[in-house]
């Protein structure tokens, strides 16, 4: 419960707690996004080299705020 009151890293890329940037994953670098469900970690790499930048950018942060809105899960942002 601590965790999901942290503020965001100062070193997040994305803006959102949950989804960054790895730029050694893969050729062009990865959008990782990450959520808790029941207990368990779950995360969806979405590549930078088959969906472009942005869209793989999006496509992660959409992926994240789906399962927060699916586990309940509320986000400080400050």
């Amino acid at each position: 419960m601590n965790n999901r009151n942290r503020t965001i890293n100062k070193n997040n890329n994305s803006g959102i707690p949950g989804v960054w940037f790895k730029p050694n994953h893969g050729v062009a670098g990865s959008w990782i996004a990450i959520a808790r469900i029941n207990n368990k970690c779950v995360s969806k790499t979405f590549g930078c080299l088959r969906r472009g930048y942005e869209n793989a950018k999006n496509l992660a942060i959409e992926w994240r705020k789906k399962h927060e809105e699916k586990c309940g899960i509320t986000v400080r942002n400050n």
